[in-house]
Formats: C-alpha cells, sequence, structure tokens
C-alpha cells in the first residue's frame, strides 16, 4: 500500500536522554523512525528537539504535515513554568505543536498512561475492558484506562502512585 493511501499518524516520545519521532500508518506499522538527544534541560524541556525531529521527519518522508491524521506525544508530566504561569507539561507541548502547526490534531499523555493504553491494545483487542498498568522506572508510575480510554485525571497524574 503506497503512503498516498494510507492514513498517517506521527508518534513522539520524549524522554529525558533521547527524543523519537515514528511515522506509523493506521495498521500501526512502523514507516520511518527517527531519534536524537533531547534538550531536556533547556528552557523548552525536550519541545525544541521534538519540533525538530519531526520537521526532518516529514523531509526525508517528502509529506506536508497536513498530510497527517495527528500527532499522539508521550512526555513526562512535570509541572514547568510557561508564560509566567505553573502548567503540566503535556500541554506545553499541545500548545507549541498547534502553534507551529496549526489545524493538526496533537494529543499528549504522560509516557506511563501511554504505555497503559498501548498495553490495553495489545492485551484487549476484542470486548472494551479496563486495566491499570504500574511501571517501575525512576519511580513509580501507573496508568489507567477505563472501556477503553485512558483516565488521566484532572492533572494527567491518575495512577501515578507518587503524587499519591
Amino acid at each position: 500500500m503506497s503512503e498516498q493511501n494510507q492514513e498517517l499518524y506521527t508518534a513522539i516520545d520524549v524522554r529525558g536522554e533521547n527524543t523519537t519521532v515514528c511515522l506509523i500508518n493506521q495498521f500501526s506499522q512502523l514507516i520511518k523512525e527517527l531519534s536524537s538527544p533531547t534538550d531536556s534541560f533547556g528552557h523548552d524541556r525536550g519541545i525544541g528537539t521534538a519540533i525538530n525531529l519531526f520537521k526532518q521527519l516529514l523531509t526525508d518522508q517528502n509529506l506536508e504535515y497536513g498530510q497527517l491524521k495527528g500527532i499522539g506525544i508521550s512526555c513526562p508530566t512535570l509541572e514547568v513554568k510557561f508564560n509566567n504561569k505553573s502548567i503540566l507539561l503535556p500541554f506545553v507541548f499541545i500548545s507549541a505543536f498547534e502553534k507551529e502547526f496549526p489545524g493538526i490534531t496533537v494529543r499528549a499523555l504522560g509516557g506511563v498512561s501511554c504505555a497503559a493504553l498501548g498495553e490495553y491494545h495489545i492485551t484487549y483487542q476484542s470486548a472494551p475492558r479496563s486495566l491499570f498498568f504500574l511501571n517501575w522506572g525512576n519511580g513509580i508510575g501507573g496508568g489507567l484506562v477505563i472501556n477503553g480510554k485512558v483516565w488521566p485525571g484532572r492533572q494527567l497524574i491518575a495512577g501515578n502512585i507518587a503524587h499519591i
């Protein structure tokens, strides 16, 4: 199937050390993957790295961003200062991508919530069910999927045990 006949999406994973940008189709088949060290210590907490990698992916694949169905971003749920306000990092990513690429659908969640949703789709491919995903890493985190949808909570940290 050629790229012209596919629905294309971009998945972006922002981690402490590396940022990865992937182009995938509606069947979750990987078409292209790019990775780069994350500028996580700068003022933008990796946003510049993610945007630059996304632009490189579009250039490499000879695509315009309007050809994509959407962008999904996995990033830390840190509270940061943005325009002199405290805001959670996923919302900053959404704002930055919507400003840079107007008109495209952008969604962002914390990394463990994204992992929970991925596990849900791998494990429960038919009937809607719920699950709690527990992750041990730099801390203990959890992601909650209820009837097939991520339940992030009011502050995007539902299930994160460190925040109880």
